[in-house]
């Protein structure tokens, strides 16, 4: 599949109203993550910001931050699967 900068907007365009969690690429939230995330960079997930996280984790949002949402489309494969 070939990579385009038209593929990169489509690909952040459909991913408008994901989270939002540093450090990730386009994953599936779950606890296990978040529970990942929060052990590396804790500066970055608070406790104030745990109910915000967990609601994503139920509504079966997908995360990614700035650097990785361009990551996930680069490693997508043709159906948009991330690797």
């Amino acid at each position: 599949m070939t990579k385009t900068n038209v593929g990169l907007v489509n690909w952040a365009a459909a991913r408008v109203g994901q989270a939002y969690w540093y450090g990730t690429y386009c994953q599936p939230c779950t606890e296990s993550l978040l529970a990942g995330k929060s052990a590396q960079y804790p500066a970055h997930y608070p406790a104030s910001r745990m109910p915000a996280y967990r609601r994503q984790i139920a509504e079966g949002k997908r995360c990614a931050d700035c650097a990785g949402l361009i990551k996930g489309y680069l490693w997508s494969d043709e159906r948009g699967a991330v690797s």
